[in-house]
């Protein structure tokens, strides 16, 4: 079980947050210049980092909030939770 720390709620269990991804696979500015190989492999290929990862996470059954944490993916330890941010 996770649990996160949100900056507006306080600590709560990951079954409220919606997981958005982490922070460095950012859509493309122009998806419709992208050839179908291009867009396949941004949409099927996402990053999977061993360790810290920095990813966004959305609050959907609580403040409602988009916020970015770090998470280690071998442990689950979560630290830092930032505010609002720029996703989405």
């Amino acid at each position: 079980m996770i649990y996160i720390n949100c900056p507006y709620c306080g600590e709560r269990n990951e079954d409220e947050f919606v997981y958005g991804g982490d922070i460095e696979h950012r859509r493309p500015e122009d998806p419709a210049s992208m050839t179908d190989a291009e867009w396949c492999e941004y949409i099927y290929t996402v990053p999977n980092v061993k360790g810290w990862a920095t990813e966004h996470w959305w609050h959907v059954r609580g403040c409602n909030r988009w916020i970015t944490i770090q998470r280690n993916s071998a442990s689950n330890e979560v630290r830092t939770a930032k505010g609002e941010s720029d996703h989405g």
